[in-house]
């Protein structure tokens, strides 16, 4: 048995200190999920009416530059706020 289990209570603090961690870690991916649901609702906000501009359908380019646009934007947005939050420790 080693010293730091031999001492009364102190499991105790440990078994709270890693509910602790776990409770932070959930609220760390709440608030990414919230920030990559944010960028995806601004940059709707801003490329449909950009896109919806023209009586008729856009510019083949310019809806697949707002495509792709879109898409490194949302990835982006997922890697800094989900995977690196996942990984921070």
């Amino acid at each position: 048995m080693t010293t730091m289990e031999s001492r009364p209570g102190l499991n105790e603090i440990f078994n709270r200190l890693d509910s602790l961690q776990s409770r932070r870690r959930l609220m760390r991916l709440a608030m990414g999920v919230v920030a990559v649901l944010t960028v995806v609702m601004g940059s709707l906000l801003v490329a449909l009416p950009a896109a919806g501009y023209w009586p008729d359908q856009p510019p083949a380019a310019l809806r697949w530059s707002i495509l792709a646009l879109l898409c490194v934007l949302w990835a982006a947005a997922v890697a800094w706020y989900l995977v690196r939050t996942a990984a921070w420790r």
